[in-house]
């Protein structure tokens, strides 16, 4: 009887870690404490029409995390063809310090924007139709879809990262 007691305990104990580590690994983020947090280093080509403006945005963004800081570095053009013929160049960093939260949420703490000189984008326009450095608590989510990352939110363009 004290052999199949044991058994029965450790069969217990067993299957209970399994299931832990199982929960544990589902999405990558769901049930993990919120100070984890992965290292990313993707980049993403974005070609989009600005739906706001008509304005066709075409650039490279890299985006990073370490644990602690993140960056966007933003690198294209914004032009628009017609009746007014307007064109920029946009080459910006935006560094910000983050934390993790559940679900894949980071809550980002503040944007430091370094813009260079090659850069000719309005402020205004970036914030507007580009991204939003601006925006009081901003969060961004990353969700992980096979190779890469959909990285996105309410105030900047979806944007597929891959490393």
């Amino acid at each position: 009887m004290k052999g199949r007691t044991k058994y029965f305990i450790v069969s217990v104990v067993a299957a209970f870690l399994v299931l832990g580590a199982i929960l544990l690994n589902l999405n990558g983020y769901t049930l993990r404490h919120a100070n984890y947090s992965e290292e990313v280093n993707c980049t993403s080509r974005l070609n989009i029409v600005l739906p706001a403006t008509g304005h066709q945005f075409n650039s490279n963004i890299s985006f990073s995390l370490d644990g602690n800081d993140g960056t966007f570095v933003i690198f294209g053009d914004v032009h628009q063809e017609g009746n007014i013929n307007q064109s920029w160049h946009v080459y910006r960093q935006l560094k910000f310090s983050y934390k993790t939260k559940t679900n894949g949420w980071i809550d980002i703490d503040k944007f430091i924007t370094t813009k260079y000189l090659e850069d000719n984008l309005p402020d205004d326009f970036f914030n507007s139709y580009v991204f939003d450095v601006q925006r009081d608590h901003p969060r961004i989510r990353l969700t992980r879809v096979q190779g890469g990352y959909l990285v996105w939110n309410s105030f900047t363009p979806y944007m597929l990262c891959t490393g």
